[in-house]
C-alpha cells in the first residue's frame, strides 16, 4: 500500500536536502512550482512541508518564503553500524515489539560455518522516529541462549546490546552484511513506502568469540531517505582492509531462468 501523497512528497523534498539539490540557506521552490511539479492541491503540498518543517529541515518566513536548515543530525545519523543499539526510546525514537514466540515457519538461512540451533525464539520491532517508521528489525535467537534470561531483560532493551552483554558468551563477534534492495509490499506498508522504494537490509550474525555458537540472527530493514551507515574501520596490520571491502557476487535470486 502506497504512503500518502503528502508522505511522498515530503520524502522527495527531504531527499533533495540531503543531497544538496536544495543547500542549506537556499530558498525551495514556491508553493505554486511544487503544486504544479507534483500535480495536486495547494493543502498537499502544505502538509508536506509542515511535515519537514517539524522534523528540522526547513524553517517558513512570512512574506519570504521557506528556507533549507542545516540538515538534522537526528535524522542524518540515525543508522550506524550499530544502529539497533540505540532504538529504543532515545529523544524522538520509539519502539514498538510486534512478536514475541517460538519461531515454527522455516529456519532461516545460514552460511556453511554456521551451525544452527536446535529453534529459535522470533523477536520483531519496528522503530519510529516522531511517529515516521524507518526500521523493521528481525530477530532469531537461539531458544537456549533466550532461555537464560527472563522475558522482560529481551523485551526492555536493544537486541545489540543484549545478547554483547551476556557474559556466557563474551566477548561476542557480530558480522554484517548490507545490500541495497527495494521495498516489497509488507515492507512498503509498515514503512509507509511506495511499493519497490529503496531500503537497505542488514543481515547481522552474532556468534560466540571462536564463531562456533549462533546466538542471533538479525534481518534488519531501514528507509534510505531516512539513515547513512557512518563506520570507523581501524585496520592494525598491511592489508587488514582486504577483509572489510565489499565484494560484488551476483545475486542469483534477481535472475531470470
Amino acid at each position: 500500500m502506497a504512503s500518502p501523497i503528502y508522505q511522498q512528497i515530503a520524502g522527495t523534498l527531504r531527499q533533495r536536502i540531503n543531497s544538496c539539490k536544495y543547500a542549506e540557506g537556499d530558498q525551495i521552490p514556491a508553493l505554486e512550482k511544487l503544486t504544479e511539479e507534483f500535480g495536486v492541491s495547494r493543502m498537499t503540498v502544505i502538509k508536506a512541508i509542515d511535515s519537514i518543517e517539524a522534523q528540522g529541515y526547513v524553517q517558513r518566513f512570512q512574506g519570504r518564503g521557506t528556507f533549507v536548515n542545516s540538515v538534522p543530525e537526528t535524522i542524518h545519523t540515525l543508522a550506524d553500524l550499530t544502529a539497533d543499539e540505540i532504538e529504543l526510546g532515545v529523544g524522538e525514537r520509539t519502539s514498538k515489539m510486534t512478536a514475541c514466540h517460538v519461531w515454527q515457519g522455516k529456519p532461516p538461512e545460514l552460511e556453511k560455518q554456521y551451525r544452527a540451533p536446535k529453534s529459535y525464539q522470533y523477536l520483531a520491532r519496528t522503530m519510529f522516529l516522531e511517529g515516521c517508521p524507518y526500521h523493521i528489525a528481525e530477530y532469531f535467537i537461539d531458544v537456549d541462549v533466550y532461555e537464560l534470561r527472563d522475558e522482560e531483560y529481551w523485551q526492555q532493551q536493544s537486541i545489540g546490546s543484549a545478547i554483547p552483554d551476556m557474559e556466557e558468551f563474551a566477548p561476542t563477534t557480530i558480522r554484517q552484511i548490507i545490500k541495497v534492495g527495494a521495498a516489497d509490499i509488507d515492507e512498503a506498508k509498515i514503512l509507509e513506502l511506495d511499493l519497490n522504494a529503496p531500503i537497505l537490509n542488514a543481515r547481522r550474525i552474532f556468534t560466540s568469540e571462536d564463531s562456533s555458537h549462533l546466538l542471533c540472527l538479525a534481518r534488519l530493514i531501514f528507509r534510505a531517505d531516512m539513515v547513512r551507515f557512518d563506520i570507523s574501520i581501524e585496520c592494525s596490520t598491511k592489508g587488514a582492509v582486504d577483509n572489510i571491502r565489499g565484494r560484488v557476487i551476483p545475486d542469483r535470486s534477481q535472475r531470470k531462468s
